[in-house]
């Protein structure tokens, strides 16, 4: 697993191209925290999974597209990540209008196989009766590997396990 360390305001990730301008000025501000981080970290590890922080600096391969007239990024909080926070929690008049509780996005396993899913669960558990929020989300409802994926004629199933979109809508 992959983090964010992100300091002293999490950059946004428009990891999405080809959409109105406006999907591209939207903007959330938050921050992170390297104490947070550094515990999921030892979670994870806790549970023997391999996990690490990512700065700012690093890439995270082929996101990082960009809407026109804007600087290509990196790495920063994917959509998936600060849309429901923005969302739930609007930008905040506090701070300086960052969002008060630091934010850290965890990269999950891209296998659909249950066995990482559970055992990713089972580590997180453990943060969320401390008390923290966790919120998943996205591998499983958009791959922009799969164009076809947005036309349920021509979908591919979910899984293996489960039938076409199109089968599905026909029921």
């Amino acid at each position: 697993m992959c983090l964010t360390d992100y300091k002293p305001e999490n950059p946004l990730l428009y990891d999405y191209y080809g959409f109105p301008t406006e999907l591209y000025d939207i903007t959330y501000r938050s921050r992170g925290d390297s104490a947070l981080s550094a515990l999921i970290v030892d979670t994870f590890e806790s549970h023997g999974l391999t996990a690490r922080t990512t700065p700012e600096t690093e890439s995270r391969g082929r996101d990082g597209r960009r809407g026109p007239n804007k600087p290509r990024v990196e790495a920063g909080l994917d959509h998936g990540v600060f849309m429901p926070f923005k969302l739930m929690f609007p930008d905040s008049p506090n701070e300086g209008g960052v969002f008060p509780v630091p934010v850290v996005e965890v990269s999950m396993s891209s296998t659909f196989e249950p066995a990482p899913q559970w055992e990713i669960g089972s580590a997180i558990k453990e943060l969320r009766e401390q008390g923290y929020l966790i919120l998943a989300g996205g591998l499983t409802v958009h791959d922009f590997g799969d164009f076809s994926s947005f036309n349920s004629d021509r979908a591919k199933p979910v899984s293996p396990h489960t039938k076409s979109r199109k089968e599905d809508r026909v029921r």
